[in-house]
């Protein structure tokens, strides 16, 4: 897969070993602030309990290349903490749809 042009500091290791539909939606996320879904809010939000709880087999598989793609690829301000992903998202056009597909149980901050 092809780097992003908007995501700077993506690498092809780190495309790589990312599964492509999770790819997609980090980078949606990352440059349209487009919600993503529970697993990767959960990634997103620093809670790797929740996200163990979201995944499927092959997200489980590939939680390390995740976070590592997270870490290294996407801008710091837009994961970390509850607070920082909904601040991410606050900021995205008004007729973006609202916070993570389902953000029960995500502690704010």
């Amino acid at each position: 897969m092809d780097l992003h042009p908007l995501i700077p500091d993506e690498t092809a290791d780190l495309v790589a070993a990312v599964p492509p539909q999770i790819l997609e939606s980090l980078r949606a996320y990352a440059v349209e602030r487009r919600p993503t879904g529970n697993f990767l809010c959960a990634v997103l939000a620093n809670n790797l309990q929740q996200a163990i709880s979201y995944a499927d087999p092959g997200n489980m598989l590939a939680l390390a290349a995740i976070g590592r793609y997270v870490y290294n690829a996407l801008p710091s301000e837009c994961w970390g903490s509850p607070g920082a992903v909904a601040a991410w998202l606050k900021a995205r056009p008004e007729d973006a749809a609202e916070g993570c597909e389902n953000d029960e149980g995500m502690d704010s901050e």
